[in-house]
């Protein structure tokens, strides 16, 4: 179950395809901040 806090909403800004397929989100996010092995979801139609 999720009991996180939904902190920012991103978008794709690009999609690779080389087997798996590969996808880079821009987000405003300080991604500087987030600490290895921090759980980050991701979820969209």
């Amino acid at each position: 179950m999720f009991t996180g806090i939904i902190t920012d909403v991103g978008r794709v800004r690009a999609i690779e395809k080389l087997g798996d397929t590969r996808f880079e989100i821009e987000t405003s996010y300080d991604t500087d901040t987030v600490d290895i092995g921090a759980s980050i979801a991701c979820s969209g139609p």
